[in-house]
């Protein structure tokens, strides 16, 4: 993902041709948090979040010990979730591998794919946030 200081923001507005009430609209922050942030003030790890999301960029402020913080602790959870999934492909695979050779362990195959899915998700979930977006997907599409 891209980075970009959290300063530039009006220039990345512009480029979208996006006034700051459109943004403010399509981020879900207040008009003033939109104003306050391009004029150089403080701004909160949530803003960075819904900008960094609407956006698709990593935005970062400079010499910002919360932030950093932060950051740390998400490349931490993104590293546990692709770990995990790796595991969880090597598990897969050696499960067709043994069933194929025993075609009476299919059965063991179904459970061990529930059963790692059901992990992997939740670890996909707690890095990302899924079951938030899918909330907000499902509500946005049912009041549109």
């Amino acid at each position: 993902m891209k980075s970009e200081n959290i300063n530039n923001l009006k220039k990345l507005r512009l480029e979208y041709k996006w006034s700051q009430t459109q943004l403010a609209e399509l981020s879900g922050l207040s008009l003033r948090t939109i104003q306050r942030i391009e004029n150089g003030e403080k701004s909160s790890i949530e803003s960075i979040k819904a900008l960094s999301s609407l956006f698709e960029i990593d935005f970062f402020i400079s010499d910002n010990p919360e932030q950093k913080k932060e950051q740390e602790k998400y490349y931490k959870k993104l590293k546990s979730f692709f770990i995990k999934a790796v595991i969880f492909v090597i598990v897969q695979v050696i499960m067709i591998i043994d069933a194929m050779e025993e075609p009476s362990s299919w059965s063991s195959f179904i459970v061990v794919l529930i059963y790692t899915s059901y992990f992997l998700w939740i670890s996909a979930n707690e890095t990302f946030n899924l079951s938030d977006k899918i909330k907000k997907t499902l509500i946005d599409n049912k009041f549109k």
